[in-house]
C-alpha cells in the first residue's frame, strides 16, 4: 500500500511519530505541529487520542479558515493558538511544484538566533575570561615585581655579607698569622726561662726529709752531712741555707732544706759525695738517713737532689711513674735535665717533655 502525504508538511509519512486529529482524521507529523518540549516517546495515549489540529480547532471556535486548507500546527485540543509557528500552505501553479510559505519564523532563523545568542554568549564569557585573566596577569607582575625587588635587597645583603666575611676572614688569618708567631714567642721565652731558673739553681741543692726542730741549725746538719758522706767543704762555700714552703700544704713530709753553694762546682762535689755513698751502703738502711745526723729514734731517709723547678720536678714525678710502669731500672736527674734507661747496656733516653714519655715502649 502506497505512503500518503501527510497535511503538515506534504511529505510522505516515512516517520513513525505521527498524531492523528480526531476531528478531521488527518496525521500530521509530531514535530511538524508540537510546540512542547517533551518528545514523542514520552507523549501518553490520552494525549493522542484527544489531539485535535489547529485547523478543526479555530472551526469549532468560529474563526475563519483560510481559504488555501493549508494546516496551521496546534498544541492539544484545550490549548490556544500560539503566535511565531510555520504555517504551511499548499500553492497548485502550472509547473505542480510545493512552495513552503513561511508565515512567522523559520529553522534557519531559529538556527541563526541561536548562533546570534551563542556568539553574545561567547564574546560575554570571553570578556570575562579575559578580564579575569587579566586580573591574575596583574597581580602576577605586581608579585613578580615584589619578588624581584626582595631578590635584590637579599643580593645586596648577600653582597654586604660576603665582603664583611671576607675581611673577618682576613682578619683571622693575620690573627693566625699573628697567634702563631706569638706561640714561638712564648716557647722561646719559656726556653729561655726555664734554661735561667736552671742557671739561677745551679749553686743549689735541696736535702729532703729532715726532720723540723725549733731554732735548729741547719749550717751545722749540712757539715753534719758533708762528714758523713766525707766531701770536704768550708764554711765559705755555704751561702744561704734555708726551708722552703711545701707545694702540698697536706703533706706529712718536713719542708724541704735549700742550700746554695758558692759556685757550681762545690754543689756537684756535694751531690756526687752522697750519690757514692748510697752506693756503698750495703742495704737501703745504711744508706744516708736520720741516725747519720745525730736524731735518735726510727731511721728515716734523707734525701739529696738538685734544686729543680716545679715543671721539671713535676717531670720527674712522671718519668718515675712510667719507669715502674714500663720496666725501666734507671731515673735520674743531672743539670736539671732527666734522664732513663732501661738497663745497665741500653742508651739512656733524654726526657725532654711529656710527649717524650709517651711514645716510650
Amino acid at each position: 500500500m502506497p505512503k500518503s502525504r501527510l497535511e503538515c508538511c506534504q511529505r510522505l509519512s516515512s516517520s513513525a511519530e505521527i498524531v492523528k486529529c480526531q476531528t478531521c482524521k488527518n496525521k500530521f507529523h509530531y514535530a511538524c505541529v508540537s510546540t512542547s518540549e517533551t518528545p514523542y516517546t514520552e507523549v501518553t495515549e490520552d494525549y493522542k487520542n484527544k489531539w485535535v489540529c489547529s485547523v478543526c480547532l479555530r472551526r469549532n471556535k468560529g474563526d475563519i479558515i483560510e481559504p488555501t486548507g493549508g494546516v496551521v500546527p496546534v498544541h492539544t485540543a484545550t490549548s490556544d493558538y500560539v503566535e511565531n509557528v510555520t504555517i504551511r500552505c499548499k500553492e497548485t501553479t502550472n509547473s505542480n511544484i510545493d512552495h513552503t510559505i513561511t508565515s512567522s519564523v523559520s529553522m534557519q532563523e531559529v538556527r541563526n538566533i541561536v548562533r546570534e545568542e551563542l556568539q553574545i554568549l561567547f564574546e560575554t564569557f570571553s570578556k570575562d575570561i579575559m578580564k579575569q585573566i587579566d586580573c591574575k596577569f596583574q597581580e602576577m607582575l605586581h608579585n613578580m615585581t615584589a619578588i624581584n625587588t626582595s631578590i635584590e635587597f637579599l643580593e645586596q645583603k648577600y653582597e654586604d655579607v660576603r665582603q664583611e666575611l671576607s675581611l673577618k676572614f682576613e682578619t683571622i688569618l693575620h690573627l693566625e698569622r699573628e697567634n702563631k708567631s706569638l706561640r714561638t714567642d712564648v716557647n722561646k721565652l719559656q726556653s729561655r726561662l726555664s734554661l735561667m731558673e736552671l742557671q739561677s739553681r745551679a749553686c743549689n741543692v735541696e736535702v729532703q726529709c729532715v726532720p723540723e726542730f725549733k731554732n735548729e741549725n741547719l749550717v751545722a746538719t749540712i757539715n753534719q752531712i758533708a762528714s758523713v758522706i766525707k766531701c770536704d767543704i768550708d764554711k765559705k762555700d755555704i751561702i744561704t741555707c734555708t726551708r722552703v714552703m711545701k707545694l702540698n700544704k697536706d703533706s706529712p713530709r718536713p719542708r724541704s732544706v735549700l742550700v746554695k753553694f758558692s759556685s757550681p762546682r762545690v754543689r756537684d762535689t756535694f751531690l756526687a759525695a752522697s750519690i757514692e755513698f748510697n752506693k756503698k751502703a750495703k742495704t737501703n738502711l745504711d744508706k744516708l738517713n736520720t741516725s747519720h745526723l745525730g736524731i735518735g729514734g726510727d731511721k728515716k731517709p734523707v734525701y739529696i737532689c738538685e734544686h729543680l723547678t716545679p715543671a721539671v720536678k713535676a717531670l720527674h714525678a712522671e718519668a718515675r711513674l712510667c719507669s715502674k710502669k714500663l720496666g725501666y731500672r734507671f731515673v735520674w736527674v743531672k743539670n736539671g735535665r732527666i734522664f732513663m734507661r732501661k738497663s745497665d747496656k741500653s742508651d739512656y733516653i733524654y726526657i725532654k717533655n711529656s710527649e717524650v714519655l709517651k711514645g716510650l715502649k
